[in-house]
């Protein structure tokens, strides 16, 4: 593992070709169950199932691997691919014995895993300007006179 690990986005997002299986992500990841794949079909949402759904390649790899449908996927889907590794530690450290450097790698690599998913999450957020008040609540508790302009479509 690196001295130095490089700021990563922990998402990607395809639109397919008819018949497509795989998928690339560029990201570590501990365990297949680490991926959230979704497929967005004429305008529908949704979260597949590992095993029934897809496969994963490149499972502890550092360069990532492929999600692989088990069925081709239609012109158009959209398939979008983000981090999902559990917020949790595996295993603690005793309170005797060896503290291998293996072992702390490990623990500061799920934790900078954690932090990079996060900033994807809130990457995807409308978030309020920096001096609002945070105890008056949401835009629409308010009835504030940004209802409306934070975000518009055409």
């Amino acid at each position: 593992m690196a001295d130095d690990l490089p700021e990563k986005i922990y998402r990607a997002r395809y639109v397919a070709a008819p018949g497509q299986t795989a998928f690339r992500y560029d990201w570590f990841v501990y365990a297949a169950s680490d991926l959230l794949v979704v497929r967005v079909r004429a305008g529908v949402s949704t979260p597949l199932q590992l095993g029934t759904d897809y496969t994963v390649t490149g499972v502890r790899v550092d360069e990532g691997g492929d999600v692989v449908l088990v069925a081709g996927a239609e012109g158009g889907d959209v398939y979008a691919i983000v981090g999902a590794q559990p917020n949790n530690r595996p295993a603690g450290f005793g309170d005797s014995g060896s503290l291998r450097a293996e072992a702390l790698n490990a623990e500061f690599r799920r934790l900078w895993i954690a932090v990079g998913q996060l900033n994807e999450r809130v990457s995807r957020q409308v978030i309020a300007p920096v001096g609002d008040d945070p105890a008056l609540g949401s835009l629409e508790e308010r009835g504030c006179w940004r209802m409306g302009r934070v975000m518009r479509a055409s």
